[in-house]
């Protein structure tokens, strides 16, 4: 199965309440990622070129120290671009381990970013494109 993992780079604790591929939950119950630290969420059931919808919600301090919740939904068409150095193209799938980096701040929003490899395989490839997690 292909995992779905999460590096916190941002800084500061998250606590990830929500991950879902295909409104199918990752989570059984809200995960603490420390800084710097790295946690499997789970592993994806659905086949990559099934992937539709992505939902990854998280709760942490922001820049001016105050408790927000952030949130993203990324569908087919607005995942991460620069996915295509493996077949099929790495959307979270079974067969696609996935990485989700938590970078920081950028104005009120996270910013994150993405590497991937076909499951099991090392090292990962990393996207250059970033996607933006809003306040909720």
């Amino acid at each position: 199965m292909g995992q779905l993992c999460v590096t916190n780079a941002c800084g500061s604790a998250v606590t990830i309440t929500v991950a879902s591929v295909n409104n199918i939950p990752l989570l059984n119950a809200s995960i603490s990622v420390a800084a710097g630290e790295t946690q499997i969420i789970g592993e994806v059931q659905s086949s990559a070129t099934d992937f539709n919808d992505f939902q990854f919600n998280l709760n942490t301090k922001n820049i001016a120290d105050q408790l927000t919740s952030y949130q993203i939904n990324l569908n087919r068409g607005h995942w991460f671009g620069d996915n295509n150095a493996v077949s099929p193209a790495a959307y979270p799938g079974s067969e696609i381990d996935t990485s989700l980096i938590i970078k920081g701040f950028a104005g009120s929003n996270i910013i994150l970013g993405m590497s991937y490899n076909v499951t099991d395989q090392r090292p990962y490839y990393a996207s250059s494109d970033s996607k933006g997690m809003n306040p909720a």
